[in-house]
């Protein structure tokens, strides 16, 4: 079959799109399209390697305009320029199947797939944003089949909308992943030093308020036998973070899946998210396989999400992120049951077989 694979956002940052078009590019009877705005220099050539597979870049040349604030009009000129970048690609390439890869690029393009067979994939669930859901009501309807990433916001979309079957369920694992230690050298030698030569938890994330990792860095400033690393973008918490616990390392956002080599160090891994919408409270991290290949034992917040994925493996220990006792409580739990733990993280890495999932339900 040829796919023609459309997302609206940078492929970098579009990873469980892109396992996707790996997963059904890895039989080689397919052709995978994958038309995108924008692909770094370093995941480009990483892709070049499937020969099945074609990249299309659909802001090559165009100039970038930076605004520090939300400006609706660049942002209106931003998706019509998609849009009609798009039209081209569906003018000029074959495909039988379009796979529409978040509720963005669905509903910036409304209406050009109508008469096409076409899949849309919702990578969030958004309840509490209304005009959004409407925007995507005749999009779901028409749809071929519709792909989520974790079986309650299946239901509730299903529910939500009526559709005339149950979103098809696909969990953001990664296509590659190492499963093993990997060289770390494009690090500095001093932060080599340190994550080589002590044990760490890391998490893995945007450092954002509403997932506020105060109390368990008050409780990883006072154990001495471990570092804390935080993975991800600041978005205004670092200088917080700093001044709780001056010790923990943080290290910017890495493109995937590069950030894995970092990720095979650890010896914990932390996850949270907070209650405050059902698409945080039915999460569907990519960062429990991420771990979970590893072998890696998790420390959780008493997420739904969690506990009805890694949880039911027994592949996690849970915790009040608010409450300084309880953290303790659940990394000493860890570290008392880590041998259990790990093989548990890793027989839930197993218990999904994502290509074969994938080849046989996008078709």
């Amino acid at each position: 079959m040829k796919y023609l694979i459309i997302i609206k956002n940078t492929l970098d940052r579009s990873v469980p799109i892109l396992n996707v078009g790996l997963s059904l590019a890895k039989e080689n009877s397919n052709t995978v399209y994958i038309a995108c705005y924008g692909v770094s220099v370093e995941l480009f050539g990483f892709l070049e390697k499937f020969n099945n597979l074609v990249v299309i870049n659909l802001c090559i040349n165009e100039r970038k305009v930076y605004y520090p604030h939300f400006n609706m009009f660049y942002t209106l000129y931003i998706w019509l320029r998609f849009r009609f970048k798009v039209k081209e690609v569906i003018r000029n390439y074959e495909f039988d199947l379009i796979y529409l890869g978040s509720a963005d690029t669905a509903i910036s393009l409304r209406g050009l797939f109508y008469k096409l067979k076409y899949i849309i994939h919702l990578r969030e669930y958004y309840a509490g944003f209304g005009f959004y859901m409407s925007l995507l009501r005749k999009p779901l309807k028409l749809a071929y089949k519709v792909v989520v990433p974790e079986e309650n916001r299946a239901f509730l979309y299903y529910n939500h909308f009526k559709l005339k079957e149950i979103p098809i369920i696909i969990p953001n694992k990664p296509f590659f992943h190492p499963r093993k230690k990997q060289n770390i050298d494009f690090l500095e030698g001093s932060l080599i030093e340190v994550l080589c030569g002590k044990r760490f938890f890391i998490y893995q994330g945007p450092l954002r308020m509403e997932r506020d990792l105060s109390r368990l860095l008050e409780v990883f400033k006072n154990i001495q036998e471990f570092n804390i690393v935080l993975l991800g973008k600041d978005m205004g918490m670092l200088s917080k973070y700093k001044a709780i616990n001056p010790e923990l390392i943080h290290i910017d956002f890495i493109p995937p899946p590069f950030h894995l080599a970092i990720t095979s160090y650890a010896y914990g891994g932390i996850i949270t998210y907070d209650f405050e919408s059902l698409n945080t409270i039915y999460c569907a991290p990519n960062k429990i396989w991420e771990y979970s290949g590893f072998s890696i034992p998790m420390l959780c917040n008493q997420n739904l999400g969690l506990k009805f994925s890694v949880g039911l493996f027994n592949a996690a220990v849970f915790a009040d992120f608010n409450d300084v006792d309880s953290i303790y409580g659940g990394v000493k739990s860890l570290i008392d049951n880590y041998s259990a733990l790990s093989e548990n993280s890793t027989r839930f890495f197993e218990s999904f077989d994502y290509v074969k999932e994938v080849q046989g339900n996008i078709r």
